[in-house]
């Protein structure tokens, strides 16, 4: 019982130890020239979430599937015909 309390105990300090290794990176933050992070890019929002609820569901709580598939159908035809 010991002998395998031991074995665990090892092979947790050995993990430790490589992941603590491995984690520690090379990467750093671009930053600009004033020292600030750097967030220049392309930020999409390309998501079927919505920021406000829509009104047409009321207080309901969740969609059935078909429902849910009905949203992401128009979700689709929006960003087809819609964003030109």
């Amino acid at each position: 019982m010991k002998i395998q309390l031991v074995k665990n105990l090892l092979t947790l300090i050995a993990t430790l130890l490589v992941s603590g290794s491995v984690a520690q990176s090379s990467w750093q933050v671009p930053r600009t020239e004033t020292g600030v992070p750097n967030l220049q890019g392309v930020w999409t929002s390309a998501s079927i979430t919505t920021l406000e609820r829509n009104p047409n569901l009321g207080e309901k709580l969740v969609v059935t599937a078909e429902e849910a598939l009905e949203m992401e159908r128009t979700v689709d035809f929006n960003v087809l015909f819609c964003n030109r």
